[in-house]
């Protein structure tokens, strides 16, 4: 029943996600508007207890090396299945025919829908606003990205939504002195993923034969009709067709 395939379709989205969010700075500037450094902030794949585990730890445990800020951490949350958008599966798409005479059979793909986090954290408020800004701004609330979705057949593109959700804020204000002030917003993406079967190979039809039959007796043949390309091996670009009507008893006709 199965058989090995692998199109990378999780593996492509996380970075989806992640390159999303990798071109992020902040910068930090004198009271006069001087340039004092210029920071890219990291992204990293961390579930969202390890990720505020590893900062609150660090505030307050000597023995390690607090964890630096600002830094984005990501999450896939959780994975649904778009009923909504799901197609029979017995439904394929064709591509162009190799030279062996074959093309390609592509099955409907099964579409879900895939849900990250984002968590950002940082030590000043200005931070925050500074990363929020050189994002939000892409999500109205869709931004769209185009992948090639299958390695050996770079024609094939495909276009991936990718939808800000939600944004949530949260602070440690009311932490003890020796907590270590943090700033957390919790950005939800939603990001609509077709995963695609595996591709088999399929014989290009060279003759369609369509029968006429008299349903009202014993099912006579009245006539059939037989298309064929002209020439034999052209291809649905280039090629004519030849169609051949066969009456019974009155012989063949073009």
């Amino acid at each position: 029943m199965f058989t090995y395939f692998y199109h990378k379709k999780m593996r492509i989205t996380k970075m989806i996600m992640q390159a999303l969010l990798s071109n992020i700075h902040v910068v930090r500037e004198k009271s006069d508007g001087t340039e004092i450094n210029r920071q890219k902030v990291p992204v990293t794949w961390a579930s969202k207890k390890k990720f505020l585990d590893r900062i609150a730890t660090g505030g307050v445990d000597e023995t390690k090396v607090a964890m630096k800020l600002p830094r984005i951490a990501i999450e896939l949350v959780s994975m649904n299945r778009r009923e909504d958008k799901a197609k029979v599966k017995t439904n394929t798409f064709l591509r162009q025919s190799d030279v062996n005479g074959y093309t390609k059979k592509f099955y409907t793909a099964q579409p879900y829908l895939m849900n990250f986090q984002a968590i950002i954290a940082t030590k000043t408020e200005d931070d925050m606003h500074q990363i929020l800004e050189q994002i939000i701004p892409y999500f109205s609330p869709t931004y769209t990205m185009t992948i090639k979705p299958f390695e050996d057949y770079p024609d094939i593109k495909e276009d991936i939504p990718v939808t800000l959700s939600s944004v949530s804020q949260e602070d440690n204000y009311e932490g003890g002195l020796e907590d270590r002030q943090t700033f957390y917003y919790y950005l939800d993406f939603d990001i609509d993923v077709d995963f695609y079967g595996p591709i088999s190979d399929s014989k290009i039809i060279k003759k369609a034969i369509i029968d006429f039959k008299d349903m009202d007796s014993d099912g006579t043949l009245i006539e059939r009709i037989t298309v064929t390309p002209d020439p034999i091996d052209a291809d649905s670009d280039t090629g004519s067709y030849i169609t051949t009507y066969i009456i019974p008893g009155e012989g063949d006709s073009a």
